[in-house]
């Protein structure tokens, strides 16, 4: 399309806004929120959104004068933050799948990158940005609605049977053995491949949104791991998952994140317990479809194994490369994003 001021195009990437609360109350409805990348970035989503509760009457305060946080694809930012003035200075390109919240003493709120549009607007048009409009209730990736039914807002282990907190526990256990073993293969400055004791996986966005959640309800910590957390952070220990618990409760603390605000509204109470439950299920499942991980052969030794099932390829039943396919190495996690079956671990301790 021609466009009279310039030929440049530019992209525009639009976000799904969810879950939109303030101390006010909650948003009817859901949002997109059209931006430019070129100009814009994580703030003026923040902006927007702000600019949705005050038009609705359910603040008053800038975004300004209070402390809070942006989680966005592995990124924790603020104010001072100067990657969230433009979407070019965050560490990874938006790309359509990412999700992220928003917490604040005042406001929370969800958001996911659903399409991105390149070369959508010439110059002139960039004015007419950011766009605002209602999202449709098909739009919806997760009702709260429907959550409600299936979890119960109380702090009960309600939220799974007792079989699945049979396989849970028992996870946990081979997964605690794999942890204290020289389970992994590392590879020194020199090349040569040693066993090692794998360390603990990284904390996940999911985990420490489970966290917040918790945190957020006024809940103590012993009995949130009694009744939700032992049973969905299969890959934790308890004393490790306190110290983040309490290292996020800290900073939530810094940044105006009060927990006392919201647990004194019961709506928003119940809303994040079942937020909890919910993405804890999710954990546990990609845990107990992964599998626990286990050693698998030496690095050296698994290319020869390679070659030899390529050189026997034309005798696919032969019981020995049947059983040789079966073998891999051993990542911290057999579902971890960008670790493929026989990559060698180096997250050695």
């Amino acid at each position: 399309m021609y466009d009279e001021y310039s030929n440049t195009r530019h992209s525009v990437s639009r976000f799904l806004v969810q879950g939109l609360r303030s101390n006010n109350g909650r948003a009817k409805n859901d949002f997109y929120v059209d931006l430019v990348m070129s100009v814009d970035g994580l703030l003026t989503l923040v902006k927007s959104v702000y600019g949705i509760l005050k038009r609705h009457r359910k603040l008053d305060e800038s975004y300004r004068n209070l402390g809070w946080r942006l989680h966005f694809h592995g990124g924790v930012y603020t104010l001072a933050d100067p990657e969230i003035h433009s979407f070019h200075l965050l560490q990874y390109a938006l790309r359509e799948g990412q999700s992220g919240w928003f917490e604040g003493s005042n406001a929370t709120f969800r958001f996911s990158v659903v399409a991105i549009h390149p070369g959508e607007i010439g110059e002139g048009q960039i004015a007419n940005f950011p766009k605002i409009e209602v999202a449709p209730v098909s739009s919806r990736t997760e009702s709260p609605t429907l959550i409600m039914k299936k979890y119960t807002a109380l702090m009960k282990d309600d939220w799974l049977s007792d079989e699945r907190k049979a396989e849970a526990l028992r996870y946990s256990k081979q997964f605690r053995d794999f942890m204290s073993g020289a389970n992994v293969w590392c590879q020194d400055a020199s090349g040569d491949f040693f066993r090692d004791r794998p360390k603990p996986p990284k904390w996940t966005e999911k985990e420490e949104r489970v966290l917040f959640c918790l945190i957020q309800s006024g809940f103590k910590f012993q009995e949130s791991w009694q009744k939700i957390l032992q049973h969905a952070f299969v890959t934790r220990s308890e004393v490790g998952t306190a110290q983040q618990w309490y290292k996020i409760r800290k900073r939530e603390s810094k940044v105006g994140v009060s927990s006392k605000e919201w647990a004194d509204d019961p709506s928003r109470q119940n809303h994040m317990i079942v937020e909890a439950k919910s993405i804890c299920t999710e954990i546990l499942e990609e845990h107990l479809r992964c599998g626990v991980p286990e050693l698998g052969e030496h690095p050296l030794k698994r290319k020869a194994t390679e070659l030899a099932e390529r050189q026997e390829s034309s005798s696919p039943t032969s019981s020995l490369s049947a059983k040789r396919r079966k073998v891999n190495f051993s990542p911290v996690s057999a579902c971890e994003p960008g670790m493929d079956d026989g990559d060698v671990v180096t997250n050695c301790s």
